[in-house]
């Protein structure tokens, strides 16, 4: 997740949603610490849920962990190629990329604008 996702105010309001409904927002990101924290502070996800420098893998254990020990779905969302195999360990993978047919395949939800 880039420090470009900032600017889209409606990110924001989605994430206020999903936590009204007593659901828990983190953010995995291969990005710096730094942009994650600016990102999360923006978003309002506390420091416990951001994930900053975390390779593919890192997530994809993750999300793996998540469902395994709390039986929870995971819901994964995702914009580049590198997200592509978090997408298909998810309970649910959201690509906001529909550029390349890889993600498309990926994903169960695809976000075209």
């Amino acid at each position: 997740m880039n420090t470009h996702s900032i600017q889209r105010a409606e990110a924001k309001d989605a994430i206020k949603k999903i936590k009204k409904e007593g659901l828990e927002v983190h953010i995995l990101s291969g990005d710096s610490k730094e942009s994650v924290e600016k990102l999360g502070d923006h978003l309002e996800i506390p420091l416990h849920c951001q994930h900053p420098e975390h390779s593919t893998f890192m997530k994809m254990k993750w999300i793996k962990d998540v469902q395994q020990d709390n039986k929870n779905i995971a819901i994964m969302v995702g914009d580049g190629l590198n997200d592509i195999p978090c997408l298909q360990e998810a309970g649910i993978g959201i690509s906001i990329n529909a550029k390349s047919e890889l993600n498309i395949n990926a994903a169960d939800v695809v976000i075209l604008s």
